[in-house]
């Protein structure tokens, strides 16, 4: 489906903001993409959403998406942006780890 858009953007000369992860998998009450249903969760059985800021597998799996991401649609000018976290703020719990969204982006 995203090869489809980018063909359909690259037509009409127009530029995509590509957000790879959106704040509702990371909330426990976001019906139905919320945190029961994150795929981290489930595959490394954290408990809160916070907590994947922490957990190297997850960000070892997440790594390698990004890499995925970039070498699919990194070469069209048309993907104009990759925006790593949706409104991040509105993660479980994100006040009480503020500080490890910094080092999370850096890595």
């Amino acid at each position: 489906a995203l090869d489809s858009m980018v063909r359909i953007a690259e037509y009409y000369d127009m530029y995509i903001m590509l957000c790879i992860e959106m704040q509702s998998g990371y909330q426990q009450f976001s019906e139905p993409y919320g945190w029961k249903f994150n795929p981290y969760r489930k595959k490394f059985n954290i408990a809160n959403p916070c907590d994947i800021l922490q957990n190297d597998s997850a960000n070892h799996y997440f790594k390698n998406k990004l890499r995925y991401l970039h070498a699919r649609w990194g070469q069209t000018p048309n993907v104009a942006i990759f925006e790593l976290l949706s409104e991040m703020t509105h993660w479980e719990n994100y006040r009480e780890h503020e500080k490890e969204f910094i080092p999370w982006h850096r890595m």
